[in-house]
C-alpha cells in the first residue's frame, strides 16, 4: 500500500506536468480537490497559488491581445461590436478589471451614438413632415398616423407626433380665420369638431373651444336681447293701432325667448285688458246699432222671439 507521502509526491508531479503541458484547468482542479483533501500539505496550496497566477498571467496576456485586435473598431466607432466582443472575453476572465472598464467606455460611447442617430433620424422626419404639411395635408395625416401606429412605446416619436398635430391644427385654424370671427356658431362647432379628431387633448384647441362658446353665449344673448327689443317695438305699434289681438301674440313670443320677463308678462296682461274692453266695446255698439231693425222684426213677427 502507497504511503500518504508518496502519493502526494506523485500528486504534486502530475499536477507539475500538467502545468508544463499547460493543462492548467485540469491541473486546478486536480489541485483543488487535493488541497480540500489534504489541508494541512502546503505543497498543494503553493501549486494551486502558482496555477492561479499563470492563469491570471495568461488571461491578461489575452486580454491584452484581444484589446489590440480590436483597437480599430474604436476608430471606426462600431461600439457594438466592441461590447460584444468584450463580453465575451469577460466571461473567460470576469475579475479583469481593464476589459470591465473598457465594456463600460464602450456601453457609454454607444449610448451616445444611438441618441445622436435618433436625433438626426427625428430632424430628417421631421423636415420631411413639415414639407409635407405645406404641399400635402392628407398624406401629412396619414405619415402621422403609420408613425405613431408603429411606435406605440416611443416616447420621443409619441412628442413628435402631438408637436406636428399641433402644427397642422394651427394651420388649419389659421386658415379658418374669417369662420371664426364670424356667428355662424354652427358651422364653427363642426369645425372645431373636425379638429378634435386629429387631436382632442391639444392646448390650443381647447383655448378655442373655450373662448368660442363663451362668445356663442354672449352672441345669443345680444340676440336674445335685440329680439325682445324688436318684439317691444312691435308690441307698441299694434298698441297704438288698437290690434290688441296681436299685442298678445307679441308679448307671448317674447315670453318664449324668456319666460322670466317681467316687463312681457305685464305687456301680455296689458293687452288682454285692453283686448277686453275694445270687444265689449265693439259687441256693444253692434249691438246698438243693430237695435232698430231688431224692433222693426219684433213687431213684424213676435213669435219668432222669446221672452224670458
Amino acid at each position: 500500500k502507497m504511503s500518504d507521502s508518496a502519493f502526494i509526491d506523485q500528486a504534486c508531479q502530475k499536477i507539475r506536468r500538467l502545468i508544463a503541458q499547460e493543462k492548467l484547468k485540469e491541473a486546478h482542479k486536480i489541485c483543488y480537490e487535493l488541497s480540500q483533501q489534504y489541508p494541512k500539505e502546503l505543497d498543494f496550496k503553493g501549486l494551486l497559488n502558482e496555477i492561479e497566477t499563470e492563469v491570471e498571467e495568461k488571461n491578461q496576456k489575452i486580454a491584452e491581445e484581444k484589446l489590440e485586435e480590436i483597437e480599430p473598431l474604436w476608430k471606426e466607432k462600431k461600439y457594438d461590436k466592441i461590447i460584444s466582443e468584450l463580453q465575451e472575453i469577460a466571461k473567460a476572465i470576469p475579475s479583469n478589471k481593464i476589459i470591465k472598464q473598457q465594456i463600460e467606455k464602450a456601453k457609454q460611447k454607444y449610448s451616445e451614438q444611438v441618441e445622436n442617430l435618433q436625433k438626426e433620424f427625428f430632424s430628417k422626419q421631421r423636415a420631411r413632415l413639415e414639407k409635407l404639411l405645406d404641399t400635402n395635408t392628407f398624406e401629412f395625416q396619414s405619415e402621422l398616423y403609420i408613425l405613431e401606429s408603429n411606435n406605440p412605446q416611443n416616447s420621443k416619436i409619441k412628442d413628435m407626433v402631438k408637436e406636428l398635430k399641433g402644427e397642422l391644427i394651427n394651420k388649419k385654424i389659421k386658415e379658418k380665420t374669417e369662420l371664426l370671427k364670424s356667428t355662424k356658431h354652427q358651422d364653427i362647432k363642426n369645425f372645431i369638431a373636425e379638429l378634435k379628431k386629429i387631436d382632442p387633448q391639444n392646448e390650443n384647441l381647447r383655448r378655442l373651444d373655450e373662448n368660442t362658446r363663451i362668445r356663442t353665449h354672449k352672441d345669443q344673448i345680444d340676440e336674445k336681447k335685440e329680439y325682445i327689443h324688436s318684439g317691444f317695438s312691435q308690441y307698441e305699434e299694434l298698441i297704438k293701432i288698437k290690434k290688441y289681438d296681436k299685442a298678445i301674440k307679441v308679448a307671448e313670443e317674447i315670453l318664449k325667448a324668456d319666460h322670466r320677463n317681467k316687463a312681457a308678462i305685464k305687456a301680455k296682461r296689458k293687452a288682454e285688458k285692453l283686448f277686453y274692453y275694445h270687444t265689449k266695446s265693439l259687441v256693444i255698439k253692434e249691438i246698438e246699432k243693430s237695435a232698430p231693425a231688431i224692433r222693426k222684426s219684433y213687431k213684424k213677427k213676435p213669435a219668432n222671439f222669446i221672452k224670458l
